[in-house]
């Protein structure tokens, strides 16, 4: 599985968690990653276990990335 299509069968239900405003392909460090962007990080002990990122989606590290809110021009 390459990792567009990992994106694609996660995006929708990470979209679905409390502070997430997007999802992308970019690069942690050399290695693809999948970019999940939040609107405030928040420390994983305040979350449940349902809330929580994986630090993996199949073979590929996420990165979670703090943005802030989000409006349009």
């Amino acid at each position: 599985m390459d990792i567009i299509d990992v994106q694609k069968q996660y995006e929708p239900r990470l979209l679905k968690l409390p502070n997430v405003i997007g999802v992308a392909l970019g690069k942690k460090g050399v290695h693809d990653a999948i970019i999940i962007y939040v609107t405030k990080k928040v420390a994983e002990e305040l979350l449940s276990n349902e809330e929580l990122i994986p630090k993996k989606l199949g073979p590929f590290p996420t990165d979670v990335r703090e943005i802030g809110s989000l409006s349009s021009l």
